[in-house]
């Protein structure tokens, strides 16, 4: 339901499945009905049409209708039958709808497609098992007779127009019911209660039936009154009697006046309802009095008691109060036994006898007899509320009567708790929903105010056996509908209990909707009451919806918007602290970013004023933006843009006046409007205390900021001593990450804007900009850096990278462009020759060196320029190489994945080499592409190709081998060289590169390795060390050591070490900061700044010398210096320094030049510019804005605040982990203290924090080995056995002999759901120091774990861990072999991931003296291990490349292998692995993607009679995808024909019919260099012998062939083989059951060398999907059965959990809960990175009452918001299938709230599953 309405002529003209939702009394069956009418009458005058309102005619349909009530009443007596049997032999109120001789002429009428059937009252079913049951009987009736005429099902998946752009893309819709053919079908149901049953299907639509406005009802009323006038005159005319015209005016004048009665004082519901103002009409135009009826139980009460006054009249002997409870007998009896709502006569009497038998009217059997006859003639008489619906047959004539009753036997009687208990025990069940908001009604009208005060408050008090708080929840449902509202006080103990309430779901889905349903008054006096502190008033808050609903489930109802009170009083709370004022800013803002906001939330004159966004300049937009927001999406031809609109605004502000009085001003120019502006906003803030911290005063400084700009930043000095200064700073801090957020780029069809439309607004604007008059070029260059930079900043990185500037080379824009790397992408490829010329004759160099500074932060330019470029004096000089070093430790912290550094590497390599820092450079060029490569995407492969094809790229990086070894080698000897020399500046030099250089290789060459640590050998590091101190240059010296210092991946020095060398380096610059000059003590200082928490005390002296040396006055030639210096240090947010910043900053004028502000460059352009024509403004501010609020922190050194800020704790331990964003974490010393003094602090989300942190740090300090041996202790301990488990990996890795840590680490396989030590976990495979026999023993408990180890991959270099390896695979194979089940089927080396080459040469030799010397071990047994060792190592070698490590001896020999027919086993697991290979290989370097791989497949193809079937059928698949994959990297392999002649002469005679479909298959790939489907398709369409059998077979073995290269081909072959078999079920179905069973049972014998076998799971998920009954009863009817497939499906999936999708989903198909899909589910999770929907449809039963125990404690015991949706999904189709009961669901889940969400906010945001108590509920 979309919220759009539709004329029920529309929807029947083009919807042909269609459910109608609805109130109680709000028209569905009588909508049926009409249609029944319309479409008979047409029927019955042989039209050919049906004439609906206007110009809508439609095919004729002959009606059926049908009650559903009537028919579960039917099926529950016929369980095997089906809808289409009920048919003809339908009641409508028990009576047959047609003739016997008509039912199968109605039968025939839907097998031809010519009947329209009506389904009324879905809901009526009260019982969930049978209204399940009833849905799958109309599900399958419509998927088998419900369908268009060209044979599309409201089940089939929608279809997409393949013309179209994936933007604009269509649903190829079936053809619409007014076209004749096809059935049609109505469902109608009530709307509460239809979710937990609903109808789905791509194309089942679903509506709303839509109450009445007011003016339809007033206009219902007039004509209902008018007609029945008439109708009335009209009869007593025609029977001769004569009207009292004086009576007829005084009764049509009290008609009248009962008209406007119903208008003044009813409720909006009755109003609404046409069932229920038919009543009220009936008893207007019946009564001579005036009536005021204002809820619905009034009506029905009303009509009772004129049905009672009339029974009274005509039987005086029966008791009104007998006649009463009898009613309300009959009614609860049907409510709860009878669906269809009817009794027969025998019951009905058998009941009225008990009834009155109750009442004490008699204990004579013949005399309740008599009375019960009476009674039930009584009845019979006068059909006011009861009927004979049919013959002999009773219901009462509206459900609503019945509900009426039913509510009246929950009130009867009884003590007010009594009451209380009865009601709330029913609001468990939906079928009483009505009845219970009737009974409501009725205690809110009849009882005494007193007593329906103490009522809801026994309703509304928790209870310990209830959860879910139903008695508020009743309330609230019904308050539309009450007489009056109980006492505030009792309904603010509603609300208090619904803010109260423990599960934070249940707050957001209830809260605030029922809130909004209460007058204004109430919602104020509460919140003003109840919200005084910050924790009530925070829950509030995490209460509101803040992820917006954009439902695509076409059945949900639109969330009803928030009343404009709750805004406005919540934003009155904002005064509190500045932490509400942040938390209401957050969630108001959010509440009104989409675009459906109907009212305007604030007062302003905005709106009146029809302002055009278009036409506000960006520099006033942008104070609105800043303060009051606005921005909005907007939803525009299936795309998201951003708007703005005051009604958008989320908070007031004195602001905005003075604005609005801009906007009046007509007269003066912009400049001179901006000005008073200003003055306007000085004036407020110099007539405020500075101690003033108000909203108001806040807002002025924010609108004064952007009006003004930095352009002077000495104008704020003024407001030093204001305290909303810095508030005002945090403010727009916070208002940039809300920028952000709105302008989140969409990729992949999401909500967020879409990328082309943010690149046109981005060309629009800099089209117009370029195109001013007034813009020179000079202010070109400036704009676009500036323009990019705000881009970055929004998080638009894809969208700066998608602009192209085609500047011509020769204008001073395009040079600048082409010499600054960082702009690379803005130059156009016809351009790009002209770089790479200047670049080769090192031109850039020549020209302009200070161009060299732009590779640097901005904040280091000027420091570097003038301290190693150009030095202002000599006691400033810096040696050039500590300016290329600082600008590779740079590189290294940028982004990974940016091409553009690539190129500046190139670009500075001449310099590179000739500092001697090449080899630095290299290890980096290699981490930026070479080991990232596999994570480009098509834009970074072009940009690489086009900077090789242009020789941009330097040779030496493109072709220098990566031996580090050697590497190493030379900076050994260069620091040998160097030691030798006697000159100490060319020592020094050469000593600083090859310190620097030798110590990142060291890192380089141990990232290769498996076996790591957190520091360096003591020979490396000694060699390191050894390097540095012989510099003698004490400045060099300190500047390498903060280089190498910064080094953490691993550390170059142990602990001991660093400390010591720290001390020194720290000493020595303490010690030489008084002698060196400004520039070079700042260089040292900033350089050394990252040690600053070690040594505060040494920091704060030395920021005292600093800060004096800055603010010294000296000469303008070296002022230069001292802005250098200040640029730099004020980056560094160093407290000690604020006071010295703030001095120097306080003199300088020319501060915004000084620092560059970006936001002054947009800050001219809107004052100079006049017209903006067609920019969008709102991007425009967006920008200025975004850049503004990072210029504006400077205005931080004007604020006496200025002070520290509080490190957050969890910052606090980041920083002790002493890595840079990039590297490994190390659990060191002090952070292993920090942790175990944290954990008694902790509450349990910070502990979720610091365990997600920890996750990750495998490296460990030995010195912090006793601390973290305290956490042991924690074993038991519910919320910290993390630690425990933690600390026992991290104790045996390093050798230690604790008792029991073995036991505590297999604990960890068990508990540890998510994997979340298995980076600790891999470290036992790396380490030196563990012991073997603790290894051997917890890899062998790991093994067995196939869930935990599936998640452990690890490169080893260790022989001794190898051999171990080996030896377990040895002895698993051994045990399979000897068939005894003692190890784990799955092999050992798949824990391994690859290994070095030197244990490649020991592997190389360790096969070859398995298979070439008589060793004592059974064939068998050493056929299998070579077989399997061999496929591991080349599935493992994926990953390298030719010109890595690779052992080519090792390679060599597999070939060996592969032509050696003494182990046939081992041949078909070396071709096994190559066609692996071949489909996963990511890049044409891969080691076996050499051209001898294909020379060796055909070999073994030229040899096929030598071989064995299965070997060659392995080997044409291997061969096949071999080719496949060359088309992938464009890679020419021409086959011989030699080849081609063998391949045909196989297709053609081979006797095996799979190796002629594959030989035929390589000739396709052979002569077609990019084949399609339907290549492939004609070639066999060609081949006269082409059987269906063949047919299927080849499908088959088309799947074979899933590369990346051509995904659409795998898929339309997976789903040709699925229509296959779909059209030839009844051949092909069995066929392919039986192959995939045997395909399951082949894999579960763990068969890791199993032969290459056809995409069975994926081809079955598929059938299942579409045709899953006939999949489902081919296994049964199969000799292996249903229970036996799903055991084998489900050992399957305990080895293959990464395709548990596809396996849970055939589980599924079966219908039934178990065990083992609970263990399914909780596996898949961790195994599938997107979140996915299950068909629980299917689930129709629960295999035994473990199940709903065992589901009901993973949802007690889950920690993960991941795992619950997935439970809450199984336990609501549990509910709906009837297996728990809702008292049961509720009284069972538990309140405590277990799940980790993350930070405070975020957690409130997933609120999709909240629903469903709701649902529950109702």
């Amino acid at each position: 339901m979309s919220g759009k309405s539709e004329i029920i002529d529309n929807v029947l003209k083009f919807k042909r499945w269609i459910v109608v939702l609805g109130e109680p009394g709000c028209g569905k069956t009588t909508l049926v009905r009409w249609m029944t009418r319309v479409f008979a009458e047409a029927a019955h005058h042989s039209h050919e049409k049906v004439d609906l309102e206007g110009y809508c005619r439609l095919p004729v349909r002959i009606p059926i209708l049908i009650r559903i009530g009537e028919l579960a009443a039917w099926f529950a007596q016929h369980k095997t039958k089906s809808l289409m049997d009920y048919i003809g032999e339908h009641t409508w109120f028990s009576e047959r709808y047609c003739h016997d001789e008509s039912g199968n002429v109605l039968k025939e009428l839907i097998n031809h497609g010519h009947a329209l059937i009506l389904l009324d009252g879905l809901d009526e079913i009260s019982e969930f098992g049978l209204r399940s049951k009833i849905v799958e009987l109309v599900e399958e009736f419509i998927e088998k007779y419900v369908y268009s005429s060209d044979c599309i099902s409201a089940f089939d998946d929608k279809m997409f127009d393949t013309d179209c752009s994936w933007d604009d893309r269509k649903v190829v819709e079936a053809q619409p019911p007014n076209i004749y053919g096809g059935n049609q079908i109505v469902v109608t149901s009530r709307t509460v209660g239809y979710q937990s049953h609903p109808l789905n299907g791509p194309f089942i639509e679903h509506y709303s039936l839509l109450l009445m406005n007011h003016k339809e009802a007033n206009e219902f009323i007039k004509i209902w009154m008018k007609q029945v006038d008439k109708s009335v005159r009209y009869i007593l005319l025609k029977e001769g009697i004569k009207l009292n015209e004086e009576k007829m005016k005084t009764s049509l004048k009290t008609q009248n006046y009962g008209e406007e009665t119903v208008f003044e004082n009813s409720t909006e519901l009755l109003k609404a309802n046409p069932s229920l103002l038919s009543l009220i009409c009936t008893f207007i135009f019946q009564s001579s009095v005036e009536l005021h009826l204002k809820s619905r139980v009034e009506i029905y009460n009303y009509a009772v008691q004129s049905a009672l006054r009339a029974w009274k009249s005509t039987e005086s002997s029966i008791l009104e109060s007998v006649v009463k409870n009898f009613l309300i007998d009959l009614a609860i009896y049907l409510h709860l036994n009878s669906p269809s709502g009817l009794i027969d006569a025998f019951d009905m009497k058998h009941l009225c006898c008990l009834a009155l038998k109750l009442q004490k009217v008699s204990n004579d059997r013949t005399i309740l007899n008599e009375y019960a006859e009476k009674l039930i003639y009584l009845l019979e008489s006068n059909v006011a509320i009861v009927a004979e619906r049919g013959l002999q047959v009773f219901g009462f004539l509206h459900l609503s009567f019945q509900e009426y009753f039913v509510a009246q036997g929950l009130v009867r009687g009884s003590s007010i708790n009594e009451v209380a208990k009865r009601i709330l025990s029913f609001t468990i069940n939906s079928r009483f929903r009505e009845s219970l908001l009737l009974a409501f009604s009725w205690i809110s009208w009849k009882w005494p105010f007193d007593k329906y005060n103490r009522f809801c408050n026994l309703l509304f008090t928790p209870t310990e056996n209830h959860s879910i708080p139903f008695g508020i929840l009743l309330f609230f449902d019904a308050i539309n509908d009450i007489h009056r509202l109980p006492a505030k006080s009792v309904i603010f103990i509603a609300l208090n209990n619904l803010l109260n309430h423990p599960s934070n779901e249940m707050r957001e889905t209830y809260l605030i909707s029922n809130l909004s349903k209460l007058p204004e008054d109430i919602i104020i006096e509460w919140m003003h009451l109840h919200l005084k502190d910050e924790k009530c008033l925070l829950k509030f808050c995490q209460s509101f919806p803040l992820q917006l609903e954009r439902s695509y489930d076409k059945n949900k109802t639109v969330r009803k918007p928030i009343p404009t009170i709750i805004y406005r009083q919540l934003w009155s709370s904002h005064h509190m602290s500045s932490s509400t004022e942040l938390l209401i800013d957050q969630i108001l803002r959010n509440l009104l970013i989409s675009d459906d906001v109907s009212n305007q939330i604030f007062d302003n004159d905005f709106l009146s004023h029809n302002i055009c966004v278009c036409n506000i300049n960006p520099l006033i937009l942008s104070i609105i933006i800043a303060v009051c927001g606005g921005i909005y999406f907007k939803s525009e031809k299936n795309m998201t843009k951003i708007d703005f609109s005051p009604k958008h605004m989320h908070r007031e502000s004195s602001i905005l006046a003075p604005i609005v009085e801009y906007f009046d001003n007509n007269e003066e120019s912009h400049i001179i409007k901006v000005q008073k502006l200003i003055k306007k906003y000085e004036s407020v803030l110099r007539n405020s205390s500075p101690s003033d911290t108000s909203v108001d005063i806040t807002d002025t400084f924010i609108a004064l900021i952007c009006l003004q700009g930095l352009s002077y930043p000495l104008i704020y000095q003024y407001y030093a001593e204001y305290q909303a200064l810095p508030l005002a700073l945090k403010r727009l801090k916070r208002t940039w990450f809300y920028l952000k957020e709105h302008y989140k780029i969409d990729r992949y069809g999401g909500n967020g804007l879409r990328r082309s439309f943010m690149i046109s607004e981005i060309e629009s604007i800099k089209k117009i900009f370029f195109s001013q008059s007034d813009q020179s070029e000079e202010l070109h260059i400036p704009f676009l850096i500036v323009f990019e930079a705000a881009l970055k900043k929004l998080g638009m990185w894809n969208v700066v990278n998608s602009l192209i500037y085609d500047f011509s080379c020769n204008n001073k824009v395009g040079r600048y462009f082409q010499r600054h790397p960082e702009f690379i992408h803005f130059i156009a490829n016809q351009n790009l020759d002209q770089t790479s010329q200047d670049i080769h004759s090192m031109e850039m160099l020549q020209k302009e060196p200070s161009f060299l500074v732009s590779f640097l932060p901005r904040s280091l330019q000027q420091l570097y320029y003038y301290t190693t470029i150009s030095p202002v004096n000599k006691t400033d000089s810096l040696p050039f190489v500590v300016f290329l070093s600082q600008y590779l430790i740079h590189l290294k912290d940028i982004n990974d994945y940016d091409l553009k550094t690539c190129f500046v590497l190139s670009l500075l390599q001449p310099l590179f080499k000739e500092y001697m820092l090449e080899n630095y450079a290299f290890v980096l060029f290699w981490k930026k592409y070479y080991d990232v490569i596999e994570y480009f995407d098509k834009d970074d492969r072009t940009f690489f190709e086009t900077m090789k094809d242009r020789n941009l790229l330097d040779s030496f990086f493109i072709n220098q081998p990566k031996d580090w070894k050697a590497l190493i080698s030379v900076e050994r000897q260069r620091i040998c060289e160097a030691i030798a020399i006697v000159q100490n500046q060319k020592k020094d030099l050469q000593l600083f590169a090859a310190s620097i250089s030798l110590a990142r290789l060291f890192q380089a060459q141990y990232s290769c390795q498996s076996m790591k640590n957190i520091c360096h050998n003591s020979a490396e590091s000694e060699e390191v060390h050894f390097a540095v101190t012989n510099i003698v240059n004490p400045v060099l010296r300190i500047i390498a050591l903060s280089i190498i210092f910064d080094m953490n991946d691993p550390l170059i020095f142990d602990e001991e070490q660093r400390n010591k060398l720290q001390w020194e380096m720290i000493s020595l610059l303490q010690s030489l900061l008084p002698r060196l000059s400004l520039l070079k003590g700042t260089l040292l200082f900033v350089r050394c700044h990252t040690v600053r928490h070690v040594f505060q005390l040494s920091f704060q002296y030395m920021a005292k010398i600093i800060g004096g040396k800055l603010n010294q006055t000296l000469i303008a030639k070296q002022n230069q210096g001292q802005e250098a210096a200040y640029i730099a240090l004020q980056k560094l947010n160093n407290s000690d320094l604020s006071d010295h910043l703030s001095k120097f900053a306080k003199q300088k004028e020319n501060l915004s030049d000084l620092l560059q502000f970006n936001s002054t460059i947009f800050y001219q352009y809107f004052i100079r510019a006049t017209s903006f024509n067609s920019s969008n403004p709102i991007f425009l501010s967006s920008m200025y804005l975004t850049e503004l609020i990072f210029d504006a922190q400077i205005l931080n050194m004007y604020t006496i605040t200025a002070q520290k800020t509080n490190i957050w704790l969890l910052t606090e331990l980041r920083q002790l982990w002493n890595v840079s964003p990039n590297d490994e974490k190390i659990m060191t010393y002090k952070a292993a203290l920090w942790i175990t003094n944290y954990l008694h602090m902790s509450n349990k989300q910070k502990i979720h924090e610091i365990i997600e942190d920890m996750s990750s740090c495998s490296m460990i300090e030995r010195k912090a080995l006793s601390i973290i041996e305290k956490w042991l202790d924690y074993r038991t301990h519910k919320d910290l056995n993390f630690f425990a488990h933690y600390a026992a990996l991290q104790l045996v890795a390093e050798g230690s002999n604790t008792p029991d840590l073995i036991r505590i680490i297999e604990e960890i396989f068990s508990v540890d759901s998510t994997s979340r030590l298995r980076h600790v976990v891999k470290r036992l495979f790396i380490s030196q120091y563990a012991d073997s026999t603790a290894v051997r023993q917890i890899l062998i408990t790991l093994h067995r774990n196939v869930r935990y180890s599936l998640n452990i991959s690890v490169q080893i270099d260790c022989k001794e861990t190898f051999k171990l390896i080996l030896n377990l695979e040895l002895e698993r194979i051994t045990s399979n072999v000897r068939q005894i089940p003692v190890i784990s089927s799955r092999p050992f080396l798949l824990m391994i991931d690859g290994c070095t080459a030197d244990l490649q040469l020991y592997l190389a030799e360790h096969l070859r003296t398995l298979t070439t010397k008589r060793i004592d071990i059974e064939n068998s047994i050493k056929e299998e291990y070579v077989a399997v060792v061999v496929k591991w190592f080349i599935q493992s070698s994926i990953q390298y490349d030719r010109t890595k490590d690779f052992s080519i001896e090792l390679y060599k020999y597999i070939f060996v292998l592969l032509h050696d027919q003494r182990f046939p086993r081992v041949q078909k697991a070396i071709l096994n692995a190559f066609n692996s290979t071949f489909i996963k290989c990511q890049s044409e370097k891969n080691v076996f993607m050499q051209d001898d791989i294909s020379t060796n497949l055909e070999k073994v193809i030229c040899l096929w009679d030598t071989y064995s079937e299965d070997i060659v059928a392995i080997c044409l698949i291997a061969y096949g995808n071999s080719l496949r994959m060359l088309q992938r990297f464009e890679i020419n392999q021409n086959v011989s024909d030699e080849i081609k002649n063998v391949l045909t002469n196989l297709a053609k005679t081979s006797c095996s019919e799979i190796i002629s479909i594959q030989a035929n298959l390589c000739l396709i790939f052979s002569q077609y260099p990019k084949v399609r489907w339907h290549t492939i398709s004609n070639w066999f369409k060609k081949e006269s012998d082409m059987t269906s059998d063949k047919e299927y077979k080849t499908l088959l073995q088309l799947t074979l062939y899933p590369t990346n290269i051509l995904p659409l081909f795998t898929s339309k072959a997976e789903n040709e083989i699925v229509e296959y078999i779909k059209v030839y079920s009844a051949k092909f179905i069995d066929t392919f059951v039986t192959d995939l069973y045997h395909y399951l049972c082949n894999k579960n014998k763990g068969n890791y060398l199993a032969v290459p076998a056809p995409k069975y799971i994926d081809i079955a998920a598929n059938l299942s999907e579409t045709k899953s009954k006939e999949f489902c009863y081919a296994i049964r009817k199969s000799s292996f059965g249903e229970d036996k497939f799903k055991n084998e499906l489900y050992i399957y999936f305990k080895n293959n959990p990464n395709n548990g999708y596809h396996l849970i989903e055939l589980y599924i198909v079966f219908g039934t809960i178990t065990i083992e899909l609970l263990d399914m589910l909780e596996w898949v999770v961790d195994y599938q990175d997107k979140t996915f929907v299950l068909s629980y449809h299917h689930l129709k039963q629960v295999s035994d009452r473990d199940v709903i125990d065992k589901l009901f404690q993973l949802i007690d015991l889950t920690t993960s918001n991941k795992y619950l949706k997935y439970f809450l999904d199984v336990l609501e189709r549990l509910a709906e299938i009837g297996a728990v009961s809702l008292l049961e669901l509720h009284q069972r889940i538990s309140l405590s709230n277990n799940v980790s969400y993350g930070d405070e906010y975020n957690r409130f945001n997933d609120s999709q599953y909240s629903m469903r108590w709701k649902e529950y509920s109702e």
